[in-house]
């Protein structure tokens, strides 16, 4: 069996067409608040992203803030917590721990 998740970045306004493509997920930039693509997805399609890459090299407290923001945007069920596109060379290892560190441990 394969499971497909679409990335198309900039893309958010074909989300309720990616939505029924028949993809297992839609991977979504930073472009788009989180509550905002849920509402255009549905509740059928698993959403994966979208935190905004350059937001790891904030300082700690406000990474953390951004972090949990995001995870509640999206809410519990058919989400996966990840960046709205790669990992930027200069993040420091422990904001990106962090990031990690806070998803496992968000409790909604």
């Amino acid at each position: 069996m394969k499971l497909t998740i679409l990335f198309a970045k900039g893309a958010w306004a074909s989300i309720p067409e990616m939505a029924l493509t028949g993809a297992a997920g839609i991977g979504l930039d930073w472009c788009i608040r989180p509550e905002t693509a849920r509402k255009m997805a549905g509740d059928s399609v698993t959403l994966q992203g979208n935190l905004d890459p350059a937001r790891l090299v904030s300082p700690l407290p406000e990474l953390k803030k951004n972090v949990i923001r995001m995870l509640n945007g999206f809410g519990p069920g058919r989400y996966i917590a990840n960046l709205g596109h790669g990992i930027l060379p200069y993040v420091p290892v422990d904001h990106a721990k962090l990031f990690v560190d806070t998803v496992k441990n968000h409790c909604y």
